[in-house]
């Protein structure tokens, strides 16, 4: 199971850095690698929650927050996806881990999901309806997995402004 761990852990173990960073133009796609590695993923229960704090704790503390908030957003598009981490909710559970994406409730994804080398990989359409007309764009997301999941038992259905995706353990 998933452990729920603080920053101080996180410090400890190497896994956040213990070198402030003062200026946002010390920071590049390295930092934010080292700072979110594995280690990072699977020692988080809710690893998307504790990427926005850290980075929302971070940004207070340098100079130039914006741009470190930019250099953080580009990181993270290119690396996971488009569904900021402050919408994405991990729950382990006995027997299943469950993903929840929060979004509008006039988008309905539709999606194929691969589970592979611990990532689950979505892909698909977001399609967004209103009064008068429908629109539609790509979509695609990385979320880490922890090790022991079925990749053969995943579901996903969408409940208001929650899309779920649970998957069975082995």
């Amino acid at each position: 199971m998933i452990r729920v761990v603080f920053l101080s852990f996180l410090l400890i173990t190497g896994c956040a850095s213990t070198e402030p960073v003062k200026d946002a133009s010390e920071v590049d796609g390295t930092y934010f690698d080292s700072l979110f590695d594995s280690e990072f993923f699977a020692a988080n229960a809710d690893p998307f929650q504790e990427m926005h704090r850290i980075i929302e704790t971070k940004a207070v503390e340098i100079e130039q927050a914006k741009r470190y908030l930019g250099q953080f957003n580009s990181w993270y598009w290119d690396r996971y996806g488009e569904f900021p981490a402050e919408n994405i909710h991990y729950k382990d559970e006995d027997a299943t881990l469950t993903i929840t994406i929060y979004m509008d409730s006039s988008e309905n994804p539709k999606v194929n999901l691969k589970l592979e080398d611990d990532v689950l990989t979505m892909t698909g359409v977001l399609i967004r309806k209103n009064t008068w007309s429908e629109t539609s764009r790509k979509l695609g997301q990385k979320f880490p997995m922890p090790p022991g999941l079925d990749r053969t038992s995943i579901f996903s259905w969408k409940n208001g402004e929650a899309f779920n995706i649970r998957i069975e353990k082995t």
